[in-house]
């Protein structure tokens, strides 16, 4: 039995990324007495608690403590939705195309044996402007998704694994080794989670360098002003090469904690998960018409997953999906409030 999340091996993918991103102030937070170290919980057992600030008895430092388990939470979260959201974009492409996916993955396979000028040449006339590098790497790792039998059992695996990692009692660490984070396709989900746990660790970051730590009684707007400087910091440093995955991550972290609070019931510290989803969509939805997709179907997946009630049926990834699903949201706050 492995004796460790097999997520905890891309921690290193993680310190690289937080040094792509000056504005977060990490080393004037280190010399004001942040503890540069990250302290994990949650290694053999169900999520306790996603990450907080401690601050050290021993040398008043603080230091930020993040959940292994939510670590392998949040990976496979965004392997789930990401795959999705890919396969999607696939069967639509096939319809516009009028080719069954048999045909389209015999065409993949020809693509990425041509050149990058003969790509060019292949590629119609809505996507001339793409990044050719990344169209040919794209084209290189769909194959992995596109056996849906495969596809669809190993979804249902990872829900399956989801629901063990919320549930509060031991489980057997065995069960995750089956999972590869270094598969072709894997290295796309990489990149998303890491950007979603940095987007948790900027966030407890910004509590140290905005002074919440002094205060008495935590307060919401304490925490809207941590996701604002998180987001923020990775928006803007963050190239535009790979702000994609950088928003998708954060997209990702905060669903997780959607669906690790799936009746959204408030605290009184935190805005409702819901709210935080949609400040942060509000500002990139106009970047990439995906991101409607990943807003969608994450809430599509979480109203199936915990079967809630009511929930609007026949959702298209459109603006007014969006609409109906905040519409829905406001009046199940009221129900449960």
């Amino acid at each position: 039995m492995n004796s460790q999340f097999p997520i905890l091996a891309l921690n290193s993918n993680i310190t690289q990324l937080i040094k792509k991103i000056p504005s977060a102030d990490i080393l004037d937070n280190i010399k004001e007495g942040l503890n540069n170290e990250i302290r994990f919980i949650d290694q053999d057992c169900p999520i306790s608690d996603v990450a907080k600030i401690v601050k050290s008895p021993m040398d008043g430092k603080s230091y930020v403590s993040l959940s292994a388990a939510y670590c392998q939470y949040l990976w496979l979260m965004c392997s789930i939705i990401i795959k999705e959201i890919d396969l999607s974009v696939v069967m639509e492409e096939c319809k516009r195309c009028g080719v069954t996916l048999e045909q389209f993955i015999e065409g993949t396979k020809q693509a990425v044996s041509l050149s990058q000028e003969q790509v060019l040449e292949q590629i119609p006339l809505e996507y001339k402007g793409i990044n050719i590098e990344q169209y040919i790497d794209y084209l290189k790792r769909i194959p992995e998704l596109l056996n849906i039998e495969e596809f669809c059992k190993l979804q249902k695996y990872y829900i399956k694994l989801l629901v063990e990692l919320m549930e509060q009692e031991t489980f057997n660490l065995g069960d995750f080794s089956a999972i590869d984070v270094n598969t072709p396709y894997g290295e796309k989900i990489n990149s998303v989670y890491c950007f979603g746990i940095c987007f948790i660790l900027l966030h407890e970051a910004s509590h140290f360098a905005l002074g919440h730590l002094d205060k008495v009684s935590p307060a919401i707007q304490d925490e809207v002003e941590a996701d604002f400087s998180s987001f923020g910091s990775i928006y803007s440093d963050i190239s535009e090469n790979e702000k994609f995955s950088a928003n998708c991550g954060v997209l990702c972290a905060l669903f997780s904690l959607l669906y690790l609070n799936p009746t959204i019931e408030p605290d009184n510290i935190h805005p409702t998960e819901d709210e935080r989803i949609f400040k942060v969509y509000e500002c990139i939805k106009n970047d990439n018409p995906k991101y409607i997709v990943i807003l969608v179907q994450f809430f599509k997946y979480w109203a199936e997953i915990y079967q809630i009630i009511d929930f609007p049926p026949n959702l298209q990834n459109t603006e007014d999906s969006v609409d109906r699903i905040k519409d829905f949201l406001a009046e199940y706050k009221k129900i449960k409030a």
